[in-house]
């Protein structure tokens, strides 16, 4: 993803794309910006927020700046399909259609649509009319909200002062309210301005061509509704000059309105920045510098335009102050320009926040004819050191280099299976977690590859000119230290138990206790060509018959392997432990460290809530000291009032005295 204002942070503009910086790596389905902030939602459903924090916009809780991409964890499990910034607000909605909204609501205009002017630090879900409808659009104005439903529905609320809300009044509401004068129609697109709206609506019944007509509404300031005044209108209405044009996608700024027509044509109305024009454009076609190519999509910030062509080329115009139009300066653009820095980095979306814009580049794969080495260990590609793409940023690795698999790999082919990655984006992917699961070369085999019987045993031919390797099944395991289980739980991040062989391990435990009696049951040869090869080449790996009923866990265990003998050394196995003892025994060992588990757990929980009753009566200590100097100060403010007053008196009732007493001596005077 690369950014024309800034990349990990919003303190420094920067005239120049620049990729962004992230803890993790980001396969980014959608990006928002708004006022110095943005979010990012994943194609995994994961939604990410990063700026400057305002009253809760970030939706992580904490009032602090995020310089980097942060995720939100707030959605009941539920993935997140689109989300849109306003200047103090922020919306999203899930794969199930449900909206959330979360925030600054202290401006007296119901931004966030929960029916109180309350401000909301973490998501929260708009439930009450809103129950089974199912959100399909979403648009943040600075001071208004918009979407449209599955049935093409459109939903508006917030500040109505210039009537942007669509309701026939310049009423706020703070509940999401139906705009009447559309519900015959089906909304297909929705973009709110700072105060004005614009919608693309399919009009049902109508014999005309056009599919998606251009309505808009709210302040006509600067001839941005395309009606050709400057009127304000209360209710959407249809742009007449427009109305054999078929539009399927439209923008707001905050003086300007733009639209693209189903064949690829932009059309504008009114006047990108004030401060450079001073001549209200009515809705006309931009031909000059976009070529032959037809755009594929719009976008608008307060005072400059971005549009994405055919040929996954991007160009801007408007004022560049901050370096929001990406071309290397900060001077404003009358016509269209070409973002060169963009060029063969394959951008499939363009996005603007109020004064920066933002791009989502398909990743580039690296193939073999760009590197002979790989780019972890520089070590040259060969015969022996295979080449290999990571599947998250398409460079080029060894074998060695790339031997995880990630299921969240960004140019997965399919989702429902992991790809090799390398060991940075497998860091990455995986939040830096320590991974415990079935090793790579570990391998599960059923009683049909194991000896089975003891007859079986003996069949295994022996070979006296060679020296074979002797596995004693309980000195076996006695040599090697097995851990219990709390060393393994420390040790795992080096080593590659998974949770069945933890307790498979603790089983082989209890074997020990009746070594003697085993031995003294049944003794038989363990020993052949074919299988001598095999114990050799897998470095002592070793599985034990347990039953013959299921298939066994076999795990690679780090031991001294045992001294090589001849043939007539023997390996021991016992027969008469039956499978409910040694599960019995493992289930017990795990029971005692769940509920070690579970003790400190409940400690934290005990912890957490004291400390928050602690911070409960904190705040409502500082509550209260909050209303006693709100109403001490109302007391002053009436003790400087009441004062005001007598002063004012007093300096009447000097004037009327002073002008009496000059009365009285210019009668004085007049009588001499």
């Amino acid at each position: 993803m690369h950014k024309s204002e800034s990349s990990s942070s919003f303190t420094a503009d920067n005239f120049l794309p620049k990729v962004l910086k992230s803890h993790v790596a980001l396969d980014a389905q959608s990006i928002s910006c708004g006022t110095n902030y943005a979010v990012l939602v994943t194609k995994q459903g994961q939604m990410y927020s990063w700026g400057e924090e305002s009253g809760g916009r970030l939706g992580h809780g904490v009032c602090s700046y995020i310089p980097q991409p942060k995720l939100i964890n707030e959605f009941d499990g539920s993935s997140v399909e689109l989300a849109d910034c306003g200047e103090f607000h922020t919306c999203a909605v899930t794969s199930s259609g449900d909206l959330y909204t979360w925030g600054d609501g202290a401006h007296n205009a119901g931004l966030l649509g929960l029916g109180s002017e309350a401000s909301h630090w973490k998501p929260v879900r708009i439930l009450g009319q809103m129950e089974g409808i199912n959100v399909k659009i979403i648009s943040c104005g600075p001071w208004h909200t918009a979407f449209v439903t599955s049935e093409g529905k459109l939903y508006i609320y917030g500040d109505g002062t210039f009537g942007a809300l669509g309701h026939g009044d310049r009423v706020s509401t703070n509940l999401p309210r139906e705009v009447e004068a559309l519900s015959g129609c089906r909304t297909i697109r929705i973009s709110c301005g700072v105060w004005h709206s614009a919608a693309v609506v399919s009009v049902f019944g109508e014999a005309t061509s056009s599919s998606g007509k251009l309505f808009t509404w709210g302040d006509g300031e600067d001839g941005k509704l395309g009606h050709g005044d400057k009127e304000c209108r209360l209710i959407p209405s249809c742009v007449a000059e427009l109305d054999e044009t078929s539009f399927q996608q439209v923008a707001c700024g905050q003086s300007v309105t733009v639209a693209l027509s189903e064949s690829g044509q932009v059309y504008a109305m009114g006047i990108i920045d004030p401060s450079q024009e001073n001549v209200v454009k009515a809705p006309s076609c931009i031909e000059g510098g976009l070529g032959k190519s037809s755009v594929q999509e719009v976008a608008c910030g307060f005072h400059h335009i971005a549009v994405l062509n055919s040929k996954a080329e991007v160009y801007t115009w408007g004022r560049g102050s901050n370096g929001q139009l990406g071309h290397g300066d900060n001077e404003y653009r009358r016509i269209p320009t070409l973002v060169r820095a963009l060029k063969g980095k394959q951008v499939r979306k363009v996005v603007c926040g109020s004064n920066y814009t933002a791009t989502i580049c398909l990743h580039k794969p690296i193939t073999g004819t760009d590197s002979s080495k790989c780019s972890g260990c520089r070590h040259p590609f060969n015969y022996m050191r295979k080449l290999h793409n990571c599947y998250n940023c398409g460079s080029v690795f060894c074998n060695a280099c790339t031997s995880k698999k990630s299921l969240a790999a960004a140019m997965a082919p399919k989702t429902n299976r992991p790809y090799r990655v390398c060991d940075d984006c497998y860091i990455k992917l995986e939040g830096v977690r320590e991974y415990l699961g079935t090793p790579a070369n570990g391998a599960r085999f059923s009683n049909a590859s194991l000896p089975s019987s003891v007859n079986e045993m003996d069949d295994i031919g022996t070979t006296p000119q060679r020296q074979l390797l002797r596995v004693d099944s309980f000195d076996f395991f006695r040599q090697s230290k097995i851990p219990d289980l709390k060393t393994i739980g420390e040790t795992s991040g080096s080593s590659s138990f998974n949770l069945k062989g933890i307790r498979q391990l603790s089983r082989l435990a209890s074997f020990d206790s009746v070594n003697q009696e085993g031995k003294q049951r049944s003794t038989k040869h363990c020993a052949s060509k074919s299988d001598t090869s095999s114990l050799v080449r897998h470095s002592v790996t070793c599985g034990l018959p347990f039953s013959r009923r299921g298939s066994v866990e076999v795990f690679p265990l780090s031991i001294k392997s045992s001294p090589v003998e001849s043939v007539g050394n023997t390996s021991d196995f016992t027969t008469d432990i039956t499978d409910t003892e040694l599960l019995q025994e493992g289930t017990k060992k795990s029971n005692q460290c769940l509920h070690q588990e579970i003790s400190v757990l409940k400690a934290q929980v005990e912890e957490l809530t004291r400390k928050t009753k602690q911070l409960e009566v904190e705040l409502a200590t500082t509550s209260k000291k909050l209303e006693v100097a709100v109403l001490m100060q109302s007391d002053d403010a009436v003790k400087i009032k009441t004062s005001e007053e007598i002063a004012t008196s007093l300096t009447l009732q000097l004037m009327d005295a002073t002008k009496k007493e000059v009365d009285k001596t210019r009668r004085r005077r007049s009588s001499f």
